[in-house]
């Protein structure tokens, strides 16, 4: 009496995809998270607007309190640290093309299915500035890489930036690193 059932279940399962042939055909492998990666840090060190079309999404976002500091110079204000840093590929392109090149390095790379995280650095002095960006990216077949950057979250050490480039400058003596830091004012335990 379960024998139907039964063989109705291996009928089906038989014409089941495996997870490997899925994740294949619609996931990131390692050589083109890789090549996304390098193409995304080529793009932050030396800014190409022709590299950025075929890059980014058409809906592109990107999300970094570290850019809106710089923005800021220091300040709190005008931009909103939670806000898009570029709402849109067009702001993304027109704010980057007056950007001088940098010496960007990648140090890792780690992906999923169709997210690609990048640890990198930026050897300015006199400070190295590190940071983190998290590249959202969808499947596109008619894109030069097969895969479009649709979102990106970044977070580096704008303080480091800020006193690299002459906008900010530290009050406090140098050190041999044994200094310890002092209470956070406004803050209690």
């Amino acid at each position: 009496m379960h024998f139907p059932t039964l063989a109705n279940a291996t009928t089906a399962l038989s014409g089941v995809v495996s997870w490997s042939d899925h994740h294949n055909k619609h996931c990131l492998t390692s050589s083109k998270a890789n090549e996304i990666a390098q193409t995304f840090g080529g793009i932050i060190q030396t800014y190409n607007n022709d590299i950025a079309n075929t890059l980014f999404a058409e809906d592109f976002t990107d999300y970094s309190g570290s850019i809106q500091s710089l923005k800021n110079g220091g300040c709190l204000a005008p931009f909103n640290l939670t806000a898009p840093a570029f709402a849109t590929k067009q702001q993304f392109q027109i704010e980057s093309a007056g950007q001088p090149s940098v010496p960007f390095k990648l140090e890792n790379v780690w992906f999923t299915c169709d997210v690609i995280t990048v640890r990198w650095s930026v050897g300015l002095k006199p400070q190295v500035v590190g940071g983190v960006s998290i590249l959202e990216t969808r499947k596109c077949k008619d894109s030069k890489y097969g895969w479009l950057i649709k979102k990106i979250y970044a977070e580096f050490n704008s303080a480091a930036w800020l006193a690299d480039i002459g906008k900010l400058l530290p009050g406090c003596p140098a050190s041999d690193g044994a200094m310890m830091p002092g209470k956070r004012e406004g803050f209690s335990a």
